[in-house]
């Protein structure tokens, strides 16, 4: 039986969980890499079949790929709780301000996001907000 490639792709990326789920970067260090949020242009020719992860604060990998109809589904290798990988809907969209938006309905708790996504030399971050200096940076894998 084939193992299919989203979960071979987690399985890699969470090899890598203890080294980004550590990195602590906020607004202020994207800033001093001279980074500027990518515009709405760009993020609406970059996101339309983007594949994606992220790593959370707690160390689960989710990996999801942007349909252009602004829907997709996210994986979730639940690596923080030592429990089977799990994936729901979820739907896309850059805001009129120029963020990417996700909303994932996570049984029983909904998460909503919208980023500013910042593209820097060792890849891609999102804030909430551009101020304070202090907002945290997660970081994003980004790829076609």
């Amino acid at each position: 039986m084939s193992i299919p490639l989203i979960f071979r792709a987690l399985a890699v990326l969470s090899l890598a969980t203890p080294v980004l789920a550590q990195e602590n970067l906020t607004l202020k260090d994207l800033k001093a890499q001279a980074a500027n949020p990518l515009t709405k242009v760009e993020l609406e020719a970059l996101m339309p079949g983007a594949k994606m992860s992220r790593v959370t604060e707690k160390g689960s990998t989710h990996a999801w790929t942007n349909d252009s109809s602004g829907d997709t589904s996210v994986s979730n290798d639940n690596r923080a709780t030592n429990s089977r990988m799990t994936s729901t809907q979820a739907k896309w969209h850059i805001s009129d301000d120029g963020r990417y938006c996700l909303r994932i309905e996570w049984r029983g708790a909904p998460e909503s996001s919208c980023r500013f996504i910042f593209k820097t030399a060792d890849g891609y971050y999102g804030t909430s907000a551009l101020e304070p200096e202090t907002v945290k940076a997660l970081k994003y894998s980004i790829s076609k």
